[in-house]
């Protein structure tokens, strides 16, 4: 039986716990001890059961990690920010908020904790279609460009950046497509670092690449009922790799429908990821 602590308790950390709870395969394999939440109050609305501590205090979590095989985060980057390397010093950590490693010194530490400590750092693929091709390109030194674009209804993305804001308030007034923000992957993270995970976790893909040399495309449109992305990777040989995933979502929506349930088949096979540049993809 694995034990979880889990780190946020929004969409994603409720759905986890009630699969957990009802789905019979997932019930005798994982069993939630420890939960925190920044909010108390959210688990006003839950029967949470007495063997799950509820935490108050994510420090005073962290400090007991000795019988948890493994952290779920699925908070906040700022959670990764401030608690991914002490995490990895005790236990594995799987993250929902890949968005956090457009820091590079926070991802080198991150990278240097797990080794150090024998521990494993799981990210799981999310709206990452194509991710295995652009592994395997990297793995082999092949890669040469990749351009990531993602496309929401507008008041589905979190902005950060002030005039991307404009642009996104502007999306609202029209019809049609408008691009909000374009830039490499380390400046669109920062811009919206709570829609742009998908993005954070191709360019960890291609780490030859990186996240300032890996291309990143906001685009608002209030006619679309989906969350649309778009990858395309060309290679040192000429190869071109083009797919678009386009997923359900109601307006307003951080996450779509199917982005779910691919966390949840990444968690259940997360030991049968791929190892690459010292992070397991699941």
């Amino acid at each position: 039986m694995i034990k979880i602590a889990l780190l946020g308790f929004g969409k994603v950390g409720q759905m986890l716990l009630e699969t957990i709870r009802n789905n019979p395969n997932f019930k005798d394999h994982f069993k939630i001890v420890a939960i925190w939440n920044r909010s108390y109050a959210v688990f006003d609305q839950f029967d949470i059961s007495q063997e799950m501590k509820i935490y108050k205090d994510i420090d005073n979590l962290l400090g007991s990690l000795g019988d948890i095989d493994l952290v779920v985060e699925c908070a906040h980057p700022n959670v990764v920010v401030e608690y991914g390397v002490k995490i990895l010093s005790h236990t594995n950590l799987f993250i929902s908020s890949p968005s956090a490693f457009a820091d590079e010194d926070l991802r080198m530490e991150v990278q240097q904790s797990a080794v150090k400590n024998k521990h494993q750092c799981y990210l799981p693929l999310g709206a990452s279609i194509g991710l295995w091709d652009v592994i395997r390109l990297d793995q082999a030194g092949q890669l040469k460009s990749l351009a990531v674009s993602m496309k929401k209804y507008p008041s589905s993305f979190k902005i950060n950046h002030q005039e991307t804001r404009r642009r996104m308030e502007m999306a609202e007034e029209k019809s049609g497509e408008v691009i909000i923000a374009e830039d490499n992957i380390t400046e669109i993270n920062k811009i919206a670092p709570q829609n742009t995970n998908t993005m954070a976790i191709y360019a960890l893909a291609a780490a030859s690449l990186g996240f300032s040399k890996c291309r990143g495309r906001l685009i608002a449109d209030r006619d679309t009922t989906s969350h649309t992305v778009q990858l395309n990777a060309t290679t040192i040989g000429g190869l071109k790799l083009s797919l678009t995933r386009d997923n359900p979502a109601r307006h307003g929506a951080v996450t779509g429908s199917a982005t779910f349930t691919s966390f949840l088949n990444s968690l259940f096979y997360y030991k049968e990821g791929i190892s690459h540049n010292n992070f397991i993809f699941c």
